[in-house]
């Protein structure tokens, strides 16, 4: 389904929709022509981008040393029709590709691990539709070989979505090795149950909650009651979207362990020399 307010890609790539939604029985076949056609096409251009993906890097740093304590690892295309992880997922979510996409992905996160040193943690997102695919739940699978250096991102939305099955699910990923992390913490109302459902190893803090924190007294009181609940639990916590030093500065002074954004270094590959 399309996001509220966005087209979708199938007309975008040169489908075709009816402006009365009907069709009388003279024209039935060659609208379901039309319409495999527009399928196949689709499919073409989404395989076509798939093929131009590549992984980029951005460090996740200690807040108080200057110490890299992991990656995350992001979805580029060079594709000129899909252009971004949002228009690729959306895509892959129209044609039913998203495994597709998922084991492109995992097979260059899995191939560039080697490179990232110090056997480093290197955080990964995963869609639920892909979280029990067979292949990432094989032992032999692409990312199973470098399992205690990866951490599973779920967006909190997300991880609902999919809780009929996440705790199976998530018991098994650990059992494999996996961390888990919470993506977009206090992104939605629903973060607090998913923080409970999932018990994740790490939290990633939403990036509304960051940002400006240094001037906005109440965020800054919530969030650092968020990390003494996660200090309590032994649970790791991370500040994403970091950009200004007092941002820094004040998520450091309330606790945050970890910090990522372009305060330190944008996304590359190989990763970019950061900014202490």
């Amino acid at each position: 389904m399309d996001s509220p307010g966005r087209p979708s890609l199938r007309l975008v790539s040169g489908g075709s929709a009816d402006d009365d939604g009907a069709s009388d029985t003279g024209h039935a076949g060659k609208d379901h022509a039309d319409k495999d056609h527009a399928d196949k096409e689709f499919r073409r251009r989404l395989d076509r981008a798939i093929a131009s993906i590549h992984v980029v890097f951005q460090p996740i740093v200690w807040a108080d040393r200057s110490t890299v304590f992991g990656y995350e690892a992001l979805v580029r295309s060079t594709d000129r029709w899909l252009t971004g992880p949002a228009e690729l997922f959306t895509a892959a979510e129209e044609a039913d590709a998203v495994v597709d996409l998922e084991h492109a992905i995992w097979a260059q996160v899995a191939d560039a691990m080697a490179s990232i040193g110090d056997e480093l943690p290197v955080f990964v997102n995963v869609h639920p539709a892909a979280l029990d695919d067979p292949a990432q739940l094989d032992p032999a699978g692409p990312l199973a070989a470098c399992s205690d250096r990866i951490v599973i991102e779920l967006t909190q939305g997300a991880a609902l979505d999919a809780m009929a099955h996440m705790g199976e699910t998530l018991a098994t990923l650990r059992g494999l090795g996996f961390g888990i992390a919470i993506d977009d913490m206090g992104a939605g109302y629903e973060s607090l149950r998913t923080f409970a459902e999932v018990a994740p190893d790490v939290v990633k803090f939403d990036i509304s909650l960051v940002r400006d924190i240094d001037s906005r007294p109440l965020q800054a009181e919530l969030l650092a009651s968020m990390i003494k609940i996660c200090r309590d639990l032994d649970i790791r916590t991370v500040g994403i979207g970091v950009e200004t030093d007092a941002e820094r500065a004040r998520l450091t002074a309330l606790g945050c362990e970890l910090l990522q954004g372009f305060r330190f270094a944008r996304p590359r590959w190989p990763p970019a020399d950061i900014a202490w």
